[in-house]
């Protein structure tokens, strides 16, 4: 198992990162949690950890997503899980025809991804420009 604070994931350019980490989640939010979640907790089966997907320009972080209260056995199945082998747990053809055209299966870090990126793009766009002397 990944231990607190492991990059999960990531993806890099000459200037650019893009990574998942994960920290342990201190003061989490377990008011959702059921019995047998809590259980699985307090026994130390699963973990609850805060999850964060950063975009970096030049090693500078520029923005960031994160998302806590997240609990799993093992965290890299949080960026594995959009991508299981089994058709009908992600979204896929296979999974609509057995639930329905409009049926979607929730995995948070593709869209972590996609959040950290608009937010960096939006912070570049605003951000002020100097011009080179000439």
């Amino acid at each position: 198992m990944s231990s607190p604070r492991d990059t999960l994931w990531a993806f890099e350019t000459a200037r650019f990162s893009v990574s998942l980490r994960c920290e342990l989640d201190i003061d989490p939010d377990l008011s959702w949690a059921d019995a047998d979640t809590m259980a699985k907790i307090d026994r130390g089966d699963w973990t609850v950890f805060v999850f964060i997907v950063s975009v970096r320009l030049d090693g500078r972080e520029i923005a960031a997503s994160a998302l806590g209260g997240s609990v799993y056995a093992d965290p890299r199945d949080f960026a594995r899980d959009h991508r299981d082998t089994d058709p009908r747990k992600r979204n896929s053809s296979i999974m609509r025809a057995a639930n329905g055209d409009n049926a979607v299966i929730c995995h948070y870090f593709p869209g972590m991804v996609r959040e950290a990126i608009a937010d960096a793009r939006s912070a570049l766009a605003n951000a002020p420009r100097l011009r080179l002397a000439a």
